[in-house]
């Protein structure tokens, strides 16, 4: 026996869906909301090589408080390997320009994401290795061209941050030890 009526279950609001990515012919849309991460998930799911832009929802001049016009793309080579453009934009009241910031995922003046800057000191805190081997290895996961002081200086950047993180987990475990005590 089938129903006429059959339920219908939105996993997603379209609305919803649309104001994180679009697609208007060969070029995918993605929200600086999206990590880069999700770009070749995307190209999975729909079985596609998209031109992927980043554009930023509802971009306002700081000056004038208007709505920016789109000026362009800028070129971008994500972890040197994906080629993605940045929407640019400008105020046409004023000589105010602006391009799409990623730097929630990648950080200023850097081709690769946070997430794989990341690698490197985490292979640190599980053995000792070079930093051509760990550079070696990212690449061969990631398909990307990781050289080994590009291994080095995101192991050194980040190693402070770590280690502070480390440090307030361990005294986070002692108070509670004592506690129980």
């Amino acid at each position: 026996m089938q129903l006429k009526n059959k339920p219908v279950i939105n996993f997603m609001d379209d609305n919803l869906f649309n104001s994180f990515l679009f697609c208007e012919g060969k070029k995918l849309y993605l929200n600086t909301a999206v990590s880069p991460n999700f770009i070749p998930i995307a190209e999975e799911i729909l079985q596609k090589s998209y031109q992927i832009v980043y554009y930023e929802l509802n971009p306002i001049c700081p000056i004038c408080g208007q709505p920016l016009n789109k000026n362009g793309l800028q070129k971008f080579i994500l972890n040197k390997n994906k080629t993605i453009y940045k929407q640019k934009y400008s105020c046409k009241h004023h000589k105010y320009y602006k391009t799409t910031s990623l730097e929630t995922f990648i950080g200023k003046y850097c081709n690769y994401t946070l997430e794989i800057k990341k690698l490197s000191l985490n292979f640190s805190t599980i053995t000792y290795s070079s930093y051509e081997n760990k550079a070696n290895y990212i690449n061969l996961i990631h398909d990307i061209r990781m050289s080994r002081q590009t291994s080095y200086i995101s192991q050194t950047a980040l190693i402070d941050q770590y280690l502070d993180k480390e440090e307030n987990r361990v005294r986070k475990l002692i108070k509670k030890i004592k506690y129980q005590t």
